[in-house]
């Protein structure tokens, strides 16, 4: 579990625990009632899928930010803040691990002198995004097999990200010159 803690709006220093699924808005049937006029009656929503946390705007009138960005629909990270009419919320929450023993197995890679090949499969549910816990907010980040999984998993998924680009711009660029040479060809053919 985690806690929906409110940092700025009529309802500042509140703290909620986070549920499985909570409507936020000013109705009073809502898990998260908030004395905030520019939020709807049933303004959004949080839930968890998946072992992961997402918001939800119900067609409110004012919208939903996280982190300063307009969203109808996003997953949350740890630390993410919400807007709901003009009540800021932090949300805090420890990520579910994969289940180990569920994790696909590789045989060891033969010793060839190069480096092996590395694959990286998600598991549902889970995100290679960056995660700072609490002990690495403060400069104090754990050598335990959490922390050093999550954090390989975010360089990992920025590396492979910076390989895609490149992949992109030279298959863009083999096919201009795989144009130009079929274009040249073509101008000898008529030529001579």
């Amino acid at each position: 579990m985690g806690t929906i803690t409110i940092t700025s709006g009529p309802d500042t220093g509140k703290e909620h625990p986070l549920a499985e699924s909570q409507v936020i808005g000013r109705a009073g049937r809502c898990a998260i009632t908030l004395n905030d006029t520019r939020a709807s009656r049933e303004h959004a929503r949080i839930y968890k899928s998946r072992g992961t946390y997402f918001v939800t705007d119900l067609n409110s009138k004012n919208g939903v930010q996280v982190n300063d960005q307009p969203i109808s629909k996003a997953q949350l990270s740890p630390g993410d803040r919400v807007l709901v009419g003009e009540t800021w919320m932090r949300i805090d929450f420890e990520p579910e691990l994969p289940d180990a023993s569920n994790a696909p197995r590789q045989a060891p890679a033969a010793s060839t002198g190069r480096t092996p090949e590395i694959q990286l499969r998600a598991a549902s549910g889970v995100s290679a995004d960056p995660i700072r816990t609490r002990s690495h907010a403060r400069g104090k980040g754990s050598r335990s097999g959490r922390s050093v999984t999550r954090t390989s998993l975010a360089w990992l998924r920025t590396d492979l990200a910076q390989v895609s680009g490149l992949y992109r711009a030279m298959l863009t660029s083999g096919l201009v010159l795989l144009a130009g040479g079929l274009g040249y060809l073509a101008y000898l053919a008529v030529v001579g």
